[in-house]
């Protein structure tokens, strides 16, 4: 019986992670949309406003940076990123939207 009771808090523990894992990857994409349309109004800005101090290379770069971020994972995989993966792929988004925010501030 106690056997039975473990394997079930076992299967409930991986449903639970599972399931924060895919809320976390939605946010992700969330905010990756976010930071890809952001991008592209700080493009278009930039084209209409030609006369703007910022360089016309930073922009470039904030542009493959967010293109490079909307890729994203494979989504054929089946397996987890690493929690350092994950880490660092949240830290660049973090990073990336400070840039857009200043951007337009």
């Amino acid at each position: 019986r106690l056997r039975k009771k473990l394997y079930g808090l076992m299967r409930r523990e991986k449903e639970n992670f599972s399931e924060t894992v895919l809320v976390a990857r939605s946010m992700q994409e969330d905010l990756s949309s976010y930071l890809h349309n952001l991008t592209h109004q700080a493009w278009r800005r930039r084209k209409t406003h030609k006369h703007s101090t910022r360089s016309t290379r930073s922009t470039s770069n904030l542009q493959q940076t967010s293109a490079d971020i909307a890729a994203g994972p494979d989504e054929a995989s089946s397996t987890f990123p690493e929690y350092a993966t994950e880490l660092k792929t949240n830290s660049a988004l973090r990073k990336r939207l400070a840039e857009l925010e200043s951007f337009f501030s």
